[in-house]
């Protein structure tokens, strides 16, 4: 699946026979990174319980209620979703560790 952003919008195309594209969904700016957050946030938690190494694609998938293959829409590869994951969520931490002092 590719996905690419153009007008504001992402398109989700999907390669159908040679050279055709099917558009699948289309969504804002906003609708993605709402869905990207709500994902690394759910990764984060699987991490934080099961650990780095106890988890792989398809555990982080299953949590999140998708194949695989739908996370790559998102991520690279598993170390970018750990990297993202990890970096949004402690941000976030930082921010309410600083608001409860």
């Amino acid at each position: 699946m590719i996905f690419t952003y153009r007008y504001g919008m992402f398109y989700s195309e999907q390669t159908v026979g040679e050279g055709g594209s099917d558009k699948v969904a289309n969504y804002t700016e906003e609708q993605w990174n709402a869905k990207k957050e709500e994902l690394m946030e759910k990764c984060f938690d699987c991490f934080a319980e099961h650990g780095l190494h106890g988890t792989g694609i398809r555990v982080l998938a299953n949590e999140c209620g998708f194949n695989h293959t739908k996370l790559y829409t998102y991520f690279k590869d598993l170390d970018d979703l750990i990297i993202q994951s990890t970096e949004y969520c402690m941000r976030w931490k930082r921010i309410l560790w600083r608001k409860l002092r």
